[in-house]
């Protein structure tokens, strides 16, 4: 015999509550399925907008880091092709390349000297910056003279924006 809620003509009250509420869990459930369905939908949205932002601003740095190494690059070939350098040339070679890339805000040229280059290297600079000498810091608002060491870094010249 099949079991059939409406069987009998009058329906008992226990069987009459049992509908409502056994709709009332599918409705529950469905309504969780479709909120959890929606819920990942929403997720793997957001990771994959995530993901292109992400792409989009590596792919900006990579490509102003790679601008501005290749800027850094022609100062380096223009410095090594020249005997002397004068301060106004390395400022209008350098005046563009710091007006084009927004992520280099100063240049600055540090040759390598070593102590036997020291003094034709002063006497070279003082060509062009007659008070140059040597000098290091011995406070923190005061230089001396560079002691003699084996190898030095001066900045030669240095251009901001």
């Amino acid at each position: 015999m099949i079991f059939n809620i409406f069987s009998s003509t009058t329906l008992s009250r226990r069987n009459f509550n049992t509908i409502p509420i056994l709709s009332l869990m599918i409705g529950f459930l469905l309504a969780g399925a479709a909120f959890w369905f929606i819920q990942k939908q929403f997720q793997q949205r957001n990771h994959m907008q995530f993901e292109w932002a992400a792409h989009d601003r590596l792919n900006a740095i990579r490509e102003s880091t790679r601008n501005a190494m290749e800027s850094l690059r022609g100062i380096q070939r223009f410095m090594l092709s020249s005997d002397h350098i004068k301060g106004a040339e390395f400022r209008r070679f350098t005046h563009d390349i710091l007006q084009g890339n927004p992520v280099i805000h100063q240049l600055m040229w540090v040759p390598k000297i070593t102590q036997a280059e020291r003094g034709a290297f002063t006497a070279s600079a003082q060509v062009d910056q007659p008070a140059f000498v040597l000098s290091e810091q011995a406070g923190e608002d005061s230089l001396v003279s560079a002691k003699q060491r084996s190898v030095y870094y001066p900045v030669l010249f240095a251009e901001s924006l």
